[in-house]
């Protein structure tokens, strides 16, 4: 619903991600951690805006923006309907891992203790370490 300023492209405005943050912590007394997407060309503002919205911490990264596949004729797949409309979805796993990464260690050196959930491709042991070595406080 980006058109309507809901979801991705708010989460690109440090602006409604500090207003949102704010509006979050004032209702509730968990937790509350800010989802960051790494589709924005600077994750380290977004994790700011979050922290000065009074966030507990944030989660990096959601999927990055990709297209599954487009067939030889160039039509995209998956297609639906007569239409063979499609939409951009979201890349997750281990082909996020270094985007993950990057996103981690950047925020963890410009907020130092500000919580990070390192999320992207953790498969093993090795990868949690990764990111923990990384400045995450805690990976899923």
């Amino acid at each position: 619903m980006g058109e309507s300023g809901m979801g991705l492209a708010c989460g690109q405005d440090p602006r409604l991600v500090k207003q949102i943050s704010q509006w979050v912590r004032a209702t509730v007394k968990i937790p509350v951690f800010i989802k960051l997407t790494p589709n924005t060309t600077d994750i380290v503002s977004l994790a700011k805006a979050a922290y000065e919205g009074n966030a507990s911490g944030v989660s990096a990264i959601n999927t990055v923006s990709g297209l599954m596949d487009t067939r030889v004729d160039g039509t995209p797949w998956p297609s639906v309907g007569r239409n063979r409309y499609t939409t951009y979805g979201g890349v997750s796993g281990n082909a996020i891992r270094p985007l993950g990464l990057r996103a981690v260690t950047a925020i963890a050196k410009a907020l130092p203790g500000f919580p990070i959930f390192g999320i992207g491709g953790v498969d093993s042991a090795n990868v949690a370490l990764q990111y923990l070595r990384g400045g995450a406080s805690a990976v899923q």
